[in-house]
């Protein structure tokens, strides 16, 4: 959030798009393009006025009409009932839990959700102003996230494909079809930082991929700790279900063409749904951030299904039983939901209802951003590059103190080579590749001196003035934490000096006391 919001300030103040790298302290002239630049002065013109609770309000508000847009979409469409509803509704909620974040993804849902009756149905594309709706729609959501525009595009190809392939479609409303594709593909193109930021967002991804959870494959999530049973709970089922969803949708697509053959697969009414749900699923299957998906899947699923078991007599419980059963299992997944979201505001043994309290009263939480250490840079007038290892303290301390301080990590995952490494690009040799390295080996008592000597070598990097950590990281490394281990000593104090908190030689291990590295 903080990022976005000292960008969007950036093109205010100087009316074009920001072509080099901002934030970096250690590769200042490196190409760098938003390409959410939209949504970024949205933020930039709104934070002032209405500040960063307004702002997570808005977020809540658009997030709960692209739930209802989506259920309603997917409710008229398979014409179910309200139970059924809000059976879907539930699960949407759980997988969509993970994915709450104050960014513009939630404007992505929120176009797809406006696009999705005519994603199942586009026979209902009718008239001028339904047309160009759509496709303004889709322009607009390439300013506001690129990355969200390329997934839409994808899905509106995916289900218009389907579509045209259908036995006995005129040749008109199929050309009336592709012609709106084309002028959304036209759209989007010509939007500022659209083809620039794709390309530059994929490099990322290619480069980066293993630092953000959001980035990897779903599978990641049996991997995760989990510090409860509901937690547990929710990392299987995000991590397992976009895989089981498309093997049944792959078993029954194979079992609709040896039972039946191409021509019924091409005479069904509802292959653009088909179409559309194998390449939702594609998509879940891909990242993590894309899970919530899936529920889009569903109406191929049952149009699959349908296909091929009409006209069994398949015996269900009775209907009010079943209804009740839909309502306390709707209940169940929403209930999960909450409570998995208000699990990152908990803290020890503290209630539930106490952390809610605490969510809605607090604007920016001091346990996850550094609220204390960046007025204390502001005071000491703190000005230079921080090679920094947490992504929340990056970008917090650029909105309070850009463009005095720059930091290394940010969120943003513009990460590359550094300077000077010749090695084939080791993953440790890298600037991404020691973050990696970092996370993945510093509780590992075999690499905590390693761990210590890449962020040391970091600050070797033009234009890095501090090094800035918890101190965990430095719990794990000095001193020693047993009787039986060898005796470790602090680096000398020439080269480490404790600025903040003043008292810290009495605060305990893992608080969040700050190390900063001087370069005299």
């Amino acid at each position: 959030y903080f990022w976005h919001v000292v960008t969007g300030q950036y093109i205010l103040d100087r009316g074009a798009l920001p072509a080099q790298d901002i934030f970096q302290a250690i590769a200042d002239d490196r190409p760098w393009g938003t390409f959410q630049w939209l949504y970024e002065v949205l933020l930039a013109l709104g934070e002032p006025n209405i500040g960063h609770k307004g702002i997570r309000v808005f977020h809540g508000l658009f997030g709960a009409l692209f739930l209802f847009l989506w259920i309603d979409a997917l409710g008229k469409h398979l014409r179910w009932g309200k139970e059924a509803s809000l059976l879907v509704l539930g699960l949407l909620l759980f997988l969509y839990a993970d994915r709450v974040r104050i960014r513009p993804h939630v404007f992505t849902f929120l176009i797809i959700g406006v696009w999705l009756p005519y994603l199942l149905a586009p026979r209902k594309i009718s008239g001028a102003t339904c047309f160009m709706v759509l496709a303004g729609m889709c322009g607009m959501l390439a300013n506001l996230h690129a990355g969200g525009a390329l997934i839409l595009l994808c899905l509106i190809f995916a289900s218009f494909v389907g579509y045209s392939v259908q036995i006995e479609r005129k040749a008109a409303a199929v050309k009336k079809l592709w012609g709106l594709f084309l002028v959304s593909l036209l759209l989007c193109a010509l939007m500022p930082g659209f083809l620039g930021g794709i390309a530059h967002a994929t490099r990322m991804a290619e480069a980066n991929t293993q630092l953000f959870l959001e980035w990897q494959a779903p599978i990641i999530y049996f991997d995760q700790p989990a510090t409860g049973f509901l937690e547990r709970i929710h990392h299987w089922f995000l991590g397992g279900l976009p895989y089981l969803l498309a093997l049944v949708y792959a078993l029954l697509a194979c079992l609709l063409l040896v039972r039946k053959g191409l021509g019924a697969l091409r005479a069904l009414e509802d292959l653009a749904s088909i179409a559309f749900a194998g390449a939702v699923l594609f998509l879940s299957m891909r990242s993590v951030r894309f899970v919530p998906f899936v529920v889009l899947a569903i109406p191929g699923l049952f149009a699959l299904f349908h296909a091929i078991f009409q006209g069994w007599n398949l015996r269900f419980p009775k209907e009010g039983i079943l209804r009740w059963l839909k309502v306390v299992f709707a209940f169940l997944l929403i209930l999960g939901s909450h409570v998995y979201l208000l699990r990152a505001y908990r803290s020890g043994n503290e209630s539930i209802g106490h952390a809610a309290q605490r969510w809605l009263e607090e604007d920016v939480p001091q346990r996850f951003f550094p609220v204390a250490l960046a007025e204390f840079m502001k005071q000491e007038r703190v000005s230079g590059g921080i090679y920094n290892v947490n992504t929340k303290w990056g970008s917090y301390l650029l909105w309070k103190s850009w463009p005095e301080v720059r930091v290394h990590y940010d969120g943003r995952g513009n990460l590359g080579q550094v300077a000077g490494c010749d090695d084939g690009g080791a993953l440790p040799c890298s600037e991404a590749g020691r973050i990696a390295f970092l996370q993945q080996h510093r509780s590992d008592p075999a690499y905590r001196d390693a761990c210590l000597k890449i962020l040391l070598d970091a600050t070797d990097q033009p234009g890095v003035s501090y090094i800035l950590m918890p101190a965990p990281t430095f719990a794990q490394v000095y001193p020693k934490k047993s009787p039986d281990e060898e005796e470790r000593f602090w680096p000398p104090p020439q080269e480490f000096k404790r600025i903040y908190p003043p008292e810290g030689a009495s605060v305990k291990p893992g608080s969040p006391e700050l190390w900063f590295r001087v370069r005299d």
